[in-house]
């Protein structure tokens, strides 16, 4: 096997064994509710917080996933995400979030 081959099985395993990532559904309107189900659904993501701007409507919808955190603003959820970066994930951040 050459050398990239092997490297690139290495990375694989890497991400088998990653703990999940947390990930926060900002928007709980026309596309929040499918993403939410798909994270929710996925043994490769934790749904970490629901964020909309209508409080009522993030709760509704945080309660049919399981009572996940809801936030208002969108900021106030960057806790709820923060984890050590690994080199294996895409992470284009917004300078005003690593501040």
């Amino acid at each position: 096997m050459d050398a990239s081959r092997e490297s690139y099985r290495r990375e694989l395993d890497l991400m088998a064994s990653a703990a999940p990532l947390r990930a926060a559904v900002i928007g709980a309107g026309y596309w929040g509710p499918n993403l939410a189900r798909n994270f929710k659904a996925s043994p490769d993501w934790d749904l970490a917080a629901i964020v909309d701007m209508d409080r009522d409507r993030a709760t509704k919808l945080a309660s049919a996933q399981g009572n996940v955190p809801v936030f208002a603003p969108w900021t106030s959820c960057l806790t709820a995400l923060r984890s050590t970066p690994s080199r294996l994930q895409h992470r284009p951040i917004p300078i005003t979030e690593l501040r």
